[in-house]
């Protein structure tokens, strides 16, 4: 997994170069052929026991929810299933009631799923393993959550992250190509986030890992290497997609992988009236700002492989919206995302506050990249 080489022990504290002492609360990954089978021998290694509770939704209670209840039943685990309807902070909470006497807590399905199981897990101090059934975004095993507030608006919210996750590759291979599209344009992002916690460190002495920093940013290499390998390798896109979830669960926050290209997709998510994919959003948004950084930002990347040309061109290439059009949000909403998404978090600094940009060169960054 190449943790090692990085000073990372699962389960296990270390003193980190950036002068804090980071812990790796995930003890257990499984990878395989139909890892779920194996969930009693995940239990009992991570020295769990009592009743457990299965949070799914309806797409994914068929795909691996219903399965997994049936083994843990048949081994005389009690088990109470909660099937979601929206990741909100209501939901939440009614999740969190459920595990009044809850011992094991275990989320099957996507993002929604994972985030609204691990927040009310965590608001119990319950043990938590999750099972993704995409790979669309990179927070899998990241120790926040984004939900839905009372206001209506996504928020994200510090918890935990799991203590184990399951990545079972015959449901993996079976899910929409256009989630694995969606979590590459998550995955590329690294190329202008990490250049913005940079610039948060260099202008507004921002703490800053660089640990954190280069784990983050070989998952950037590897998600190429799998574009360019035809996106086929499941096992591989996965532990990129674990190892990026680390990097921000190692320090607690999104910052190694969240940047300008992140602020316009949430602006998307409150504004427009058809938001796209989280993961096809910020893809897009990564071309733009990859611009915008190597024209504003004197210490942006020099090689090629992080210039907004070749993100298009993997976009591309995994078949990942590159096109106004072809995103489906309005015009409108894009470039005023553009133009006032950074606002929506003032002391995430990144390179649209450095230098906020107005509508006519919102519009011509758009035709300047062939997105509009």
């Amino acid at each position: 997994m190449n943790l090692e080489s990085f000073g990372i022990r699962l389960g296990e504290r270390f003193q980190c170069e950036c002068g804090k002492t980071h812990e790796i609360y995930i003890k257990k990954v499984l990878l395989s052929e139909n890892a779920v089978n194996y969930i009693l021998d995940v239990i009992e290694e991570l020295n769990l026991s009592g009743s457990a509770i299965v949070v799914d939704d309806e797409i994914t209670r068929k795909i691996a929810g219903i399965h997994l209840i049936e083994i843990l039943r048949q081994n005389n685990i009690p088990v109470t299933e909660y099937t979601i309807l929206k990741p909100t902070i209501e939901e939440v909470n009614r999740v969190a009631r459920s595990m009044s006497n809850i011992d094991i807590s275990i989320a099957v399905g996507g993002g929604s799923v994972i985030d609204t199981c691990k927040l009310a897990s965590y608001k119990r101090n319950i043990p938590f393993i999750s099972v993704p059934t995409t790979l669309s975004h990179d927070g899998i095993v990241s120790a926040t959550a984004s939900i839905i507030n009372e206001a209506g608006q996504k928020e994200t919210y510090p918890c935990r992250s799991p203590l184990a996750t399951i990545f079972d590759l015959k449901i993996l291979r079976s899910q929409p190509k256009r989630m694995i599209a969606a979590g590459c344009g998550d995955m590329l992002a690294k190329a202008t986030s990490l250049k913005d916690w940079e610039l948060a460190r260099d202008e507004k002495n921002e703490y800053y890992c660089p640990t954190a920093a280069r784990l983050s940013l070989m998952t950037y290499d590897e998600v190429t290497k799998f574009i360019n390998e035809g996106g086929i390798d499941i096992a591989a896109f996965s532990m990129s997609i674990f190892k990026s979830g680390l990097a921000m669960a190692m320090i607690g926050s999104s910052r190694p992988n969240s940047g300008s290209e992140h602020l316009i997709s949430h602006y998307i998510d409150i504004s427009s009236r058809n938001p796209a994919m989280h993961g096809e959003q910020v893809g897009l948004a990564t071309i733009l700002m990859s611009m915008y950084h190597s024209e504003y930002n004197k210490n942006w990347w020099l090689d090629e492989k992080y210039q907004w040309y070749y993100i298009k061109s993997m976009l591309k290439k995994i078949n990942a919206p590159v096109t106004v059009e072809r995103l489906g949000v309005e015009l409108d909403v894009l470039i005023d995302a553009l133009v006032e998404g950074y606002k929506l978090r003032p002391n995430r600094y990144t390179i649209l506050h450095k230098r906020p940009i107005n509508k006519e060169e919102a519009v011509s960054l758009l035709k300047n990249t062939g997105i509009l």
